[in-house]
């Protein structure tokens, strides 16, 4: 989402700022797309190989690591739950 709104705003800048010349490299982004986008913008591409990618999120990492979180350590994020009086209270140790 945040390279969405990056794009749009390059294309209002280059819009606005007809000197400005932007610059994207990507391995993975569709370059002839990207020049559309920009109404016709030349595009250089640079053969090379290619790489498989693999998605990996931070439970992933741990698990693949298996480190686990000490709970109790002073950075560790500490989760509230609704406490018997309905106030919300720090669960595990906080």
């Amino acid at each position: 989402v945040e390279g969405d709104l990056v794009l749009l705003a390059l294309l209002d800048l280059r819009q606005r700022r007809s000197e400005l010349r932007i610059i994207l490299m990507s391995a993975t982004l569709d370059g002839d797309l990207l020049s559309r986008y920009f109404d016709g913008a030349p595009s250089l591409k640079v053969p090379g190989r290619t790489f498989p990618v693999t998605a990996l999120f931070l439970e992933d990492a741990l698990e693949i690591t298996k480190h686990t979180v000490d709970r109790f350590a002073d950075w560790a994020a500490r989760v509230r739950s609704a406490s018997p009086e309905g106030r919300g209270g720090l669960k595990g140790g906080g």
